[in-house]
């Protein structure tokens, strides 16, 4: 999914935000698969990464991070 938005600051001026990719990794395991991939794309200025982390914080983060 591709989305683009547009941003109202304080001066009152419209400001275009760059257009960005939502991938859905079908979960934990997708995700932790594709992530050392997708921060390679020769193209990427940035990535963000949003995980459910419900049973344990820790756990979760511990495994996303060890694959950046």
């Amino acid at each position: 999914m591709t989305a683009s938005f547009s941003l109202k600051g304080q001066t009152n001026r419209h400001q275009a935000i760059p257009e960005f990719c939502i991938r859905d990794k079908g979960g934990i395991e997708g995700l932790l698969e594709d992530i050392g991939l997708e921060i390679l794309a020769p193209s990427r200025k940035a990535i963000g990464i949003l995980v459910d982390a419900n049973d344990d914080l820790d756990a979760r983060w511990n495994a996303v991070a060890n694959r950046l």
